[in-house]
């Protein structure tokens, strides 16, 4: 126990001083619950040494050097910086190793660790013997205050050259597929990317699931990893170990024959498909036709403008895969925004949760806008290409259109949630002060007599115990909300969304008044606030947060009371107030006593999937994790929040 704390308070100490506070506390997180449950998707590349790009962009300044096992000052600096590597990498460097270091002085600031024969791979627990004539790079780093120099590039081009001249034709190497700078350096000295291994641990139980990377402009040989000898020595120490739907097996046999079956890719347009001659990748930023052919369509959402789309590339960070059907006179005719998703390993919450390219995540709808039937197929398959492109990948679809698996038969049709949304009756055009001419003070009725009476007490309630609705100001307002929308979200047992998404959607959409937060305050304290997105002739209620304690006022009636009115005087049509399961009854009351009418929600896949359910995670599971994620502290529930969303 006391040799693991150690470990973990190292593992914590390094990672803040690389990657900062967040990113160390995250990692230290997820290091605590290894034991129990572990998942990342590992990327694979390689290079011919006789084909790698060699250059060499350093000037003087640095000194480099291939180890020997007497460099005993330089062993012990690489030593203490990777802890798989204490009290070993002395024996290695004596072995089938060879490790070049860049040096400041006597000071080891970065290094690059390859092998053959036999060699490890630790983020995945893996052991593999290597092919005669290949290599595989077991580490590279570089000291956080001498990144960016050309270092990493350095080490690998001088490690390049040395292989090369030993004779080794073929150097392989890995990183976990969200490390944009590892990838991108890999890259630039020639490496190229052609499998991922998706690797779980649960419970001490491994799997490992291979996948082809497609989308690469050369000719990648898929079946081609590693060695046609190779065979995890892990298999042979854990008794009963399986790899999944036998891609393992698969492989080793296909490895053990000598066969390697290759994948020719052709080059990935930057411009025009190739399955359709009029569907585009454009830039939804840029390219003023997105913007202005979603302001012109009458079923267009916030959820495909720009501002909502640049929040979600920001919270992300990742890229949004715009597409757009483009007329013979270059007028967009359909848009649909997608974006890739990593996906947890395990069925959650009813519904698909696996690696998917969905429209959109995070957002309850998205899908195809288009002016034409056409326009919306040919969308449609350009995105089935797209997901076929990355294998194990599910096309996911949110949408309020029935039918569109009778367009695309290959689409499977889930009949998703139920939306609740009030109709606005139209309102006199001309206004004074923003209030209807003719209508100054005349109030809007909801639903039945009964329900109408009901909510009118509530929110007279709310004013006499000295409530007050208005609309958020300023940046402030909204970080103060956030905490009270980060305690909602723990005892509903959600994750909850991070602070930079909301100053993002602050930034773009509160200026045009796409965005409306109210706050309720009692006093000077807000007890309670709801998010309103508003485009074209919708409303929408997105976001609320609230303290428990203040319930009793009746706060959420006030500001619906108010935000509806502000919709219906301002000439919106429909206040959304968003999706129920069909597990929370309770909810669905509450949305209907306001004269709200269903909208049923769809949702479309491709492959079909064989999950039937809308609603939230049942049984004992749910009872024990949502007793321990209402207990967490407010700063781990967002921190633990912010990680799951990486993945959803």
């Amino acid at each position: 126990m006391l040799t693991f704390l150690a470990n973990l308070t190292r593992k914590f100490k390094r990672n803040a001083e690389d990657y900062g506070l967040r990113i160390a506390l995250k990692k230290c997180l997820m290091a605590l619950g290894s034991p129990i449950y572990e998942h990342r998707v590992y990327r694979l590349y390689r290079t011919e040494t006789e084909n790698a790009k060699f250059e060499h962009p350093l000037s003087d300044g640095f000194g480099f050097r291939f180890l020997s096992p007497a460099d005993d000052g330089a062993i012990r600096q690489i030593e203490r910086h990777s802890e798989w590597l204490r009290d070993r990498l002395s024996s290695k460097l004596g072995g089938n190793s060879l490790c070049v270091a860049a040096l400041d002085g006597e000071t080891v600031v970065g290094y690059n660790l390859v092998s053959w024969g036999e060699v490890t791979i630790p983020l995945i627990r893996m052991r593999r013997v290597m092919r005669p004539g290949t290599a595989w790079s077991e580490h590279l780093a570089v000291a956080k205050r001498y990144r960016r120099l050309g270092l990493a590039a350095e080490l690998r081009t001088r490690v390049l050259e040395e292989l090369r001249s030993r004779g080794i034709r073929r150097l392989y190497g890995g990183t976990l597929a969200d490390n944009v700078a590892a990838l991108k350096l890999a890259r630039r000295v020639g490496f190229v990317e052609f499998a991922d291994v998706n690797y779980t641990r649960i419970l001490g139980r491994e799997t490992r699931r291979y996948q082809k990377v497609s989308g690469h402009r050369v000719r990648v040989a898929v079946m081609d990893y590693l060695s046609s000898a190779c065979v995890p020595t892990a298999r042979n120490e854990r008794a009963g170990q399986k790899e999944s739907g036998g891609h393992r097996q698969a492989l080793d046999d296909t490895m053990a024959e000598g066969r390697f079956q290759h994948s020719y890719v052709k080059t990935a347009p930057t411009r025009q498909l190739v399955m359709c001659d009029r569907v585009i990748e454009t830039d939804f930023r840029a390219d003023p036709r997105w913007r202005n052919f979603v302001a012109s369509h009458p079923d267009a959402l916030i959820y495909h403008d720009p501002g909502w789309l640049g929040a979600l590339e920001h919270e992300y960070g990742k890229k949004i895969l715009a597409l757009a059907y483009e007329d013979a006179e270059g007028r967009f005719q359909g848009v649909l925004p997608l974006l890739g998703t990593r996906g947890l390993p395990l069925k959650l919450s009813g519904h698909p949760s696996g690696q998917r390219l969905s429209s959109l995540p995070r957002t309850p709808l998205a899908g195809p806008l288009a002016a034409s039937i056409p326009a919306t197929t040919a969308l449609v398959r350009a995105a089935m290409e797209h997901a076929q492109s990355v294998p194990g990948t599910q096309l996911e679809l949110k949408t309020t259109m029935p039918g569109l698996d009778i367009l695309v038969p290959e689409l499977q049709c889930l009949r998703w949630r139920t939306s609740y949304v009030v109709p606005l009756a139209p309102v006199s055009r001309h206004a004074v002060n923003g209030i209807p001419e003719g209508q100054a003070g005349v109030q809007l009725r909801f639903g039945k007599a009964g329900n109408h009476l009901k909510i009118k007490c509530s929110v007279n309630r709310a004013v006499k115990h000295g409530l007050r609705a208005r609309p958020a100001e300023t940046l402030n307002d909204l970080r103060a909300w956030y905490d009270l929308y980060v305690e909602t979200m723990r005892a509903n047992v959600i994750p909850a969304r991070p602070l930079r998404f909301f100053e993002c959607l602050w930034r773009d959409l509160w200026p045009v008044g796409a965005m409306q937060l109210w706050v309720a305050e009692l006093g000077n304290r807000i007890v309670a606030g709801i998010m309103i997105l508003r485009f074209g002739a919708t409303a929408i209620y997105a976001f609320a947060g609230g303290k428990r304690k203040d319930f009793s006022l009746s706060p959420n009636d006030l500001l619906h009371w108010n935000a509806l009115h502000e919709a219906w005087r301002n000439g919106y049509q429909g206040y959304d107030f968003g999706e129920v399961s069909e597990d929370n009854p309770r909810l669905a009351h509450y949305k209907r006593k306001w004269g709200s009418e269903p909208v049923p929600l769809y949702r479309y896949y491709y492959p079909a999937t064989s999950l039937p359910g809308n609603g939230g995670p049942r049984g004992a599971g749910k009872s024990f994790g949502g007793a321990v994620w209402r207990h967490l502290p407010l700063p781990v529930t967002a921190i633990l929040s912010d990680w799951i969303y990486e993945y959803l």
